[in-house]
């Protein structure tokens, strides 16, 4: 079974006001989320809770723990698939899992097979542009809040009633997150999943187990021609030794008996004046 997903170490509160993400269905806006959080896990499995960084997304084609949008300490937004069964696309083009890749404005994200649409924008959702606002006209001072009258309230619509919902929070909520729940349902609604995971984690120990024993097995024929070759090169040694040393004697024979020779031919020459 898949580990939760864990924050990464970089991942920050976004600088200034927080982008959002508009969800469309059919080419209409449904539902605003506003990304004011350090990430946000989108998944089948998870708690539909967008202010504590979980949004739950009720589709088959949907993982427990999908993809994720997380902000970078630099100030970029990135999105990372989980390691899905139908995968992420990003503007028409699936990403590669476990793989953070950085949004643009007007990124269309989709998760599966899904219809609806996840469209990323860095302008403010309505309640955060008018806390940005609200707040660089008290830094300005008295003079520029009487010369800028402030803006109209923004109309009320079911997608803003959402996003009035957020919080700024500076605990990250999502760094122990834990599904409590996701063994009894998951073993109830998903058994083919259960089934899939389960063989996926034993064909990985199978594969795990052939590295080993081919790793072994190269060891073991890599220390076998080692052996072979010093054995090899110290039976050669031995035998160039033997070889020069039966040189050395052939020569010590040769100038021996060139030393005998001259001695005979000597004694001859003397026994032949002694007799004259």
């Amino acid at each position: 079974m898949a580990q939760p997903y864990k924050l990464p170490g970089w991942a920050a509160l976004p600088k200034g006001a927080p982008p959002s993400v508009r969800v469309l269905r059919h080419g209409e806006d449904e539902e605003l989320l506003p990304l004011a959080d350090k990430a946000l896990l989108f998944g089948r499995k998870v708690p539909d809770d967008p202010k504590r960084g979980t949004k739950r997304l009720d589709h088959d084609s949907v993982s427990r723990e999908h993809a994720v949008i997380v902000h970078s300490f630099d100030g970029k937004t990135l999105l990372c698939d989980l390691g899905s069964r139908w995968g992420t696309t990003l503007d028409g083009a699936k990403v590669a899992p476990h793989k953070y890749t950085e949004l643009a404005e007007g990124a269309t994200i989709k998760f599966g097979e899904s219809t609806r649409a996840y469209v990323f924008t860095r302008r403010a959702a309505p309640r955060e542009r008018e806390r940005e606002l609200a707040s660089s006209s008290a830094a300005a001072g008295p003079s520029s809040a009487a010369a800028m009258p402030p803006p109209p309230p923004p109309k009320r619509a079911p997608a803003a009633a959402a996003a009035d919902e957020v919080e700024d929070e500076l605990a990250d909520p999502m760094a122990n997150y834990v599904d409590e729940e996701l063994d009894a349902e998951f073993l109830e609604g998903d058994e083919e999943g259960a089934a899939s995971k389960k063989g996926d984690l034993r064909e990985k120990e199978r594969r795990r187990a052939l590295k080993a024993e081919a790793k072994a097995e190269l060891k073991a024929e890599k220390k076998a021609e080692k052996k072979a070759a010093k054995k090899a090169a110290k039976k050669a040694a031995k035998k160039e030794a033997k070889k020069a040393h039966k040189e050395q004697r052939r020569r010590v024979d040769d100038s021996s008996g060139s030393s005998e020779a001259e001695d005979g031919g000597g004694s001859k020459k003397r026994a032949r004046a002694d007799s004259e």
